[in-house]
């Protein structure tokens, strides 16, 4: 179930917010919550779910799940950097996990250089 118009989620202590998928930076697990990390702010939502109840909002065809706790919208992915990856209008590099960097390659266009 995906919805270009947006999802209203419940976030912490704030109420229902419509969520756009193609605004969200990135997706954070915390426990039993999920972080919503938005292109337009500093602060992350909260939401009381967990990040695999919320990954089936996001389409696997722009958003990736780089690791248990991570789900990335590769729509904002800016640099990939020794083995860390940054997105638009966020300081944090993300980790890449071994494991899954070979499938972030895959789902992205990759022009090789001599």
């Amino acid at each position: 179930m995906y919805a270009t118009d947006g999802l209203f989620f419940t976030i912490k202590n704030k109420g229902q917010y419509k969520i756009m998928p193609h605004e969200v930076l990135f997706l954070e697990a915390d426990g039993f919550s999920t972080k919503f990390y938005m292109v337009y702010q500093k602060e992350p939502y909260i939401v009381s779910m967990n990040l695999s109840n919320v990954a089936p909002y996001f389409p696997t065809s722009d958003f990736f799940r780089l690791s248990r706790s991570l789900v990335i919208n590769l729509d904002h992915l800016e640099r990939i950097a020794d083995e860390k990856l940054y997105l638009k209008t966020n300081d944090k590099a993300l980790q890449i996990p071994t494991a899954n960097k070979q499938a972030l390659m895959q789902n992205l266009l990759v022009i090789k250089t001599k």
